[in-house]
């Protein structure tokens, strides 16, 4: 499978990323939030190195960041 470029990555990530954070804010619809698990297909970081062997803090980020994605999920499941 072909890698994107690290630019496109991190362009993609950012943007999904605050529009993840952005849109439930303006919107008021938590639904929107659960873009922050699109964010998460656009690695980053250094899609080369596998998740274990990243830095703790990088791993700490992505975690959180799907941990944010699955309590927006599930309050919504649950609402």
């Amino acid at each position: 499978m072909k890698q994107l470029s690290p630019t496109i990555n991190r362009i993609g990530y950012v943007l999904f990323t605050l529009i993840g954070i952005v849109k439930p804010i303006v919107s008021h619809d938590l639904s929107e939030a659960t873009t922050l698990g699109i964010a998460l297909i656009f690695d980053p970081f250094d899609p080369t190195v596998p998740f274990g062997q990243r830095p703790w803090w990088q791993q700490a980020l992505l975690y959180t960041q799907m941990t944010v994605t699955l309590v927006a999920v599930g309050a919504l499941l649950f609402k």
